[in-house]
């Protein structure tokens, strides 16, 4: 069913495995009890990880570096981050149940193993299943820096309806990947190249491991799977299908705005995003404004991605990655939308900040 609040004790089954939901509440209107779909913050990371619990699997870069890395191949820390590749820590549910494949036959390699030098894909069924009745694009979290695995809003017991095949990676600095494990111990974790990049870094690398998993795969499925991925921050805390007359704002979850976010659409928009929440402000009575028709402001913080969009996040950027990358996209002749009746809530929205023109100059 779609669920509602959940208390403390309470233990979701989601393709095979476990979860446990943390209590309802948290950091702002947004992420406590009024709204019933909300996102949670890990556990307390009193536990340990035992040696040998995760999978760990290596993703290799090809050499279409256009494709990969857009205009900035030829910086020094996307050089490096080629060279090394990405690695994603998987509990062993995952291959246990389907989500991947040992020595695949027909999806393809994709991934190679630490531990015995044997392949891996994601499982062609597990990822049919998700595009006939679940989430049908990975769910990318980018994650990480200061605080974060404490604070970061990555359990999604409460997100996503119960028993809806789905796809969730987080995407973490080196150094903090033991505190995410302890937090959040049946995620899948992609480990950064290194521990230096800012926000457009992680996006970066988001998009090319999306991009090196679609070229590499044979199966059908993922092919389908991944032309789209959905991109969250980890500070998101619920989801709302907006009223226009601003009066009756309504709690969603995650399977329905993935749903919304492209069924209004004619082809495939390289960047689909919604609106943050804003009590002051009702929103546009125009279901969707486009990047041909004209934006007050491009999509953040929770955007659908086309794989092969023809350009990539600035991975130098330390602000305004997001209005950048669709600012590139609108310069290649690319669709932007914004879809006015869908919105987010998240930390930063909540939160008192200073004025910010630097968007609206990146547009200029």
């Amino acid at each position: 069913g779609s669920g509602g609040s959940l208390d403390g004790s309470t233990m979701l089954y989601v393709e095979g495995r476990q979860q446990q939901a943390g209590g309802v509440g948290g950091a702002g209107g947004a992420g406590g009890a009024s709204h019933p779909y909300t996102t949670l913050p890990g556990s307390s990371g009193s536990g340990s990880v035992e040696q040998g619990e995760d999978r760990e699997l290596t993703l290799a870069f090809g050499s279409d570096v256009r494709a990969l890395c857009g205009s900035f191949g030829a910086i020094e820390s996307v050089q490096r981050g080629r060279a090394v590749g990405l690695r994603l820590l998987v509990p062993e549910s995952y291959i246990e149940d389907g989500t991947f494949e040992f020595d695949p036959g027909v999806g393809g390699v994709v991934f190679g193993s630490v531990a015995d030098g044997g392949s891996f894909c994601f499982g062609e069924a597990f990822l049919a299943r998700c595009l006939a009745n679940g989430i049908g694009q990975p769910i990318c979290v980018p994650s990480g820096g200061g605080d974060k695995p404490d604070t970061a809003r990555l359990n999604y017991s409460q997100f996503v309806e119960c028993g809806t095949p789905h796809l969730h990676i987080v995407f973490v600095k080196p150094r903090q990947v033991t505190e995410y494990r302890l937090r959040f111990p049946q995620l899948v974790l992609c480990v950064l190249p290194t521990d230096d990049g800012n926000v457009g870094d992680a996006r970066f690398w988001v998009k090319a491991f999306c991009v090196e998993v679609r070229r590499r795969s044979s199966g059908s499925s993922t092919r389908a799977f991944f032309e789209r991925f959905l991109m969250l921050d980890d500070d998101v805390t619920g989801l709302l299908k907006l009223d226009p007359a601003g009066d009756n704002d309504e709690p969603i979850t995650l399977n329905a705005l993935a749903a919304g976010l492209l069924k209004p659409l004619a082809g495939q928009p390289a960047l689909v995003g919604c609106h943050a929440h804003n009590a002051t402000r009702s929103p546009s009575k125009d279901p969707v404004s486009t990047s041909s028709t004209g934006l007050t402001s491009t999509p953040a913080v929770v955007v659908s991605v086309r794989t092969d969009a023809p350009t990539q996040y600035h991975p130098l950027a330390e602000r305004a990655e997001d209005s950048d990358f669709a600012q590139r996209l609108i310069a290649a002749g690319e669709v932007v939308v914004k879809c006015n009746h869908l919105g987010y809530r998240s930390g930063s929205c909540e939160r008192e900040r200073e004025p910010d023109d630097l968007a609206a100059r990146i547009g200029e």
